[in-house]
């Protein structure tokens, strides 16, 4: 049995996000659209696959990573390997940075 379900997650930033994508620090001033998460996921006879798009500029490492753990200490019966992540790549939707890294928009001044 093929089994198959789709979501749509809003994660737009309540305040100003840093947008990447230029050789210059922008921060946002507004929010113009939301940003979203699209997943699909399907499973059949034991295998399982999930396709996550987001609206985020770029999808680095530490985010995928970050990603896969939150899944597999809430969601034991995913297999987090079998997660695909992408981004739409829009120049002007927010980044994400890891929590160690140090933020644009701490340090922007509006």
């Amino acid at each position: 049995m093929l089994k198959v379900g789709m979501l749509e997650q809003d994660f737009t930033p309540e305040g100003p996000a840093n947008l990447p994508g230029q050789f210059y620090r922008r921060v946002s001033g507004y929010v113009e659209s939301a940003v979203r998460a699209n997943i699909f996921a399907c499973e059949s006879k034991g295998e399982q696959l999930i396709i996550v798009s987001c609206d985020l500029n770029k999808i680095e490492e530490p985010l995928y990573n970050r990603i896969k753990l939150l899944v597999s200490k809430k969601a034991k019966d995913i297999d987090a390997d079998k997660i695909i992540i992408s981004s739409t790549g829009c120049l002007t939707s927010p980044g994400y940075r890891s929590p160690d890294a140090p933020s644009y928009v701490e340090e922007a001044e509006y």
